[in-house]
């Protein structure tokens, strides 16, 4: 039968809670870093399979979970235990299994006390006990135990001014520079104020200007001599050499 111990909160050997944790963590080799992890209770159900024979099946306890009416199951059969071996104290399971600090605080110091008043030194290798499940870390302080994370997005507060970002500036696909080792495309020649451009170009590029171009090309080719004329001229010529050849004799 167990040793019953009486606590109360204002006892001067309470231990701190990073006593406490050390002490829980090293006892039953599992890695809690805060003293509200203790509410699933698994952890004091494992205890009194340390202190007692058999004194619940510890196949039972959930060790590992993050739901509330899991950390009551446990409670509950560490109620049961407590019937069992003699211990008279009642579980505030109620308050436990919300994950409040100060709650938790106070019932692992009393069970400490439990603890140091029935423990007789024997040998016991918790991570066996409970059949290799790895014991890290429990529900977050202050997170309601069970409660289900969902994607919605919080809303905006009443008179919340939604920013939206300022408008891109446009960029254009297309890039002055050339790229290395691309030539630059070829440019087709076109009209000069400068060159001078014959009379037949003029008027194949502006079909206005053909009877002005068709009449400059007209000027400024030679013009053929008179048929008549030419025989004139060589009768004139004949007739000259005649009078000289008259002359001479």
């Amino acid at each position: 039968m167990a040793v019953n111990v009486y606590h109360t909160a204002v006892s001067k050997d309470n231990l701190s809670r990073h006593q406490i944790l050390a002490w829980v963590n090293e006892t039953l080799d599992m890695s809690l870093t805060k003293v509200e992890q203790l509410c699933t209770g698994a952890a004091y159900c494992q205890f009194m399979d340390l202190l007692f024979e058999n004194p619940l099946p510890l196949k039972k306890v959930k060790f590992n979970t993050k739901l509330e009416h899991e950390y009551v199951a446990n409670f509950k059969l560490l109620q049961t235990c407590f019937k069992k071996v003699g211990v008279d104290k009642p579980i505030p399971m109620d308050k436990l299994v919300k994950g409040k600090f100060q709650d938790n605080i106070e019932f692992v110091q009393w069970f400490k006390r439990l603890f140091d008043a029935n423990y007789g030194g024997q040998e016991y290798d918790a991570l066996v006990a409970r059949g290799g499940i790895v014991v890290t870390t429990g529900e977050a302080a202050g997170a309601k135990p069970g409660a289900v994370k969902t994607g919605i997005a919080s809303r905006p507060a009443a008179g919340a001014v939604k920013r939206t970002p300022p408008p891109k500036a446009a960029t254009s696909s297309y890039s002055s520079k050339p790229s290395p080792g691309s030539q630059p495309a070829a440019r087709r020649p076109g009209p000069s104020s400068g060159a001078k451009q014959s009379p037949a170009s003029a008027a194949k590029q502006s079909p206005a200007s053909a009877p002005k171009a068709r009449t400059a090309a007209a000027a400024s080719a030679p013009a053929k001599p008179d048929p008549r004329l030419l025989a004139e001229v060589a009768e004139l010529k004949t007739q000259v050499c005649d009078k000289k050849y008259r002359s001479s004799e």
